[in-house]
């Protein structure tokens, strides 16, 4: 096979190749880790409990003042109602423990909001931000109102990130049925 001049050819073919599986690397399952917050009482919590034994833990970040938060929650009101015998549901505010409580309230959430500024290991939550984008393919970048959800493993599932939340009540629908 005469192969000269077929070098550029090789070389893109190459490259979209290395390209193509870098991308399935960045967009592999990833495991969360353990995370243990505290309330605004002091109590502390580890991501495995907030899960309560259920089969899935759906998991909320929230932003203050932030519209696609303030959407994901009503999303969220309704999908709680619906699937809270099957999934826990928790919000992750970027603020502290106290924040969290008022966001909470402010909401008027029947499930827990806890700050990820309130944490004796602020690394573990760094991890958890850079295995949420590592999941979603991004980096370390997590959007207000993103919504991921985690197995009994804490491997991540499904992530719905900026306009993909709206998408949230059907693929809810459709792992939890």
């Amino acid at each position: 096979m005469d192969l000269r001049g077929k070098g550029p050819i090789i070389a893109m073919a190459l490259a979209a190749a290395a390209a193509g599986g870098w991308l399935i690397y960045r967009a592999w399952p990833e495991t969360l880790p353990n995370v243990v917050l505290e309330d605004d009482e002091g109590q502390t919590i580890a991501l495995d409990a907030m899960r309560e034994g259920k089969d899935y833990l759906v998991l909320a970040f929230f932003l203050e003042g932030c519209p696609i938060s303030k959407f994901s929650v009503g999303l969220l009101k309704t999908e709680h109602q619906k699937w809270s015998e099957r999934a826990a549901f928790v919000g992750l505010l970027i603020g502290s423990a106290t924040a969290a409580t008022s966001y909470q309230d402010n909401e008027e959430l029947d499930f827990p909001v806890y700050g990820l500024r309130s944490t004796a290991d602020p690394f573990a939550v760094n991890e958890l931000f850079e295995k949420v984008g590592s999941s979603y393919g991004t980096g370390s970048a997590i959007y207000g109102g993103t919504v991921v959800v985690v197995d009994a493993d804490r491997t991540v599932v499904e992530i719905f990130a900026k306009e993909e939340v709206k998408g949230l009540p059907a693929e809810l629908e459709s792992l939890l049925q």
